[in-house]
């Protein structure tokens, strides 16, 4: 890979009594990435996905990388679950596992760089789907906490109960800071918001979403950010 440094030669031409900003660059070879170029994080994730009671089921699509700070090419090997399989078609990756399971399950994946290795666990949650017929949609509101400048992911329907009747889901802005969102196939609950602090900020933030439960009835519900300046 060939980087260049480009600098600016200044020059004092006496005869005219001028100034004349002549460009020119400096050139050097670097076969590598650099080590700091490759440092990345892996974080620990979940995916919330329903029993699974007929071989046709759709098997669960994941992206173990989706939240990792990975940002140059690496090699990724994944472990074998427990309780089911992890395979790939195309360009996708897919969890399926055995039927009629309910429980946890987790998957172990490693990144190799050039020249850094590093090894997270993905976790895998299993659970009865609910009867439309017995259910009522119920929204929770809670408090996460972050420090200064620092983002927080929020699984922001871990406390809900969704039912399947429900209709489309809407987030909000949140009043201060700003949000992203990974957006998991599987239940509700695979649904996480990363919330941006505004620069310096500490304080209390909120992010505001809202379920229908018909085309024209919906529930609101508050998520509460308290902004720290220290642990």
């Amino acid at each position: 890979m060939m980087n260049k440094i480009c600098c600016i030669k200044l020059f004092w031409l006496l005869a005219g009594s001028l100034l004349i900003f002549l460009p020119g660059c400096d050139t050097y070879e670097a076969d590598v990435v650099p080590i700091s170029f490759q440092q990345f994080e892996l974080k620990r994730d979940s995916a919330f996905t329903y029993v699974r009671k007929q071989s046709t089921d759709w098997p669960l699509l994941i992206n173990p990388l989706v939240n990792d700070s990975l940002k140059v090419h690496a090699t990724v090997t994944y472990g074998e679950p427990r309780h089911g399989r992890v395979f790939q078609e195309g360009n996708y990756l897919y969890y399926e596992h055995e039927l009629n399971y309910v429980g946890l399950d987790s998957m172990t994946y490693e990144v190799c760089t050039e020249n850094i290795c590093k090894t997270e666990k993905m976790i895998f949650v299993i659970e009865n789907r609910l009867d439309p017929n017995n259910c009522t949609t119920r929204l929770t509101s809670f408090t996460v906490e972050t420090l200064k400048n620092s983002p927080i992911d929020i699984r922001i329907h871990r406390k809900d109960i969704i039912c399947p009747t429900a209709g489309n889901r809407s987030y909000f802005k949140p009043q201060l800071g700003n949000y992203s969102d990974y957006r998991y196939s599987g239940s509700p609950k695979a649904t996480v918001m990363v919330y941006y602090p505004p620069k310096d900020f500490v304080g209390d933030d909120f992010l505001r979403y809202r379920i229908y439960t018909d085309n024209t009835n919906y529930l609101e519900n508050m998520i509460t950010i308290r902004v720290k300046a220290t642990p």
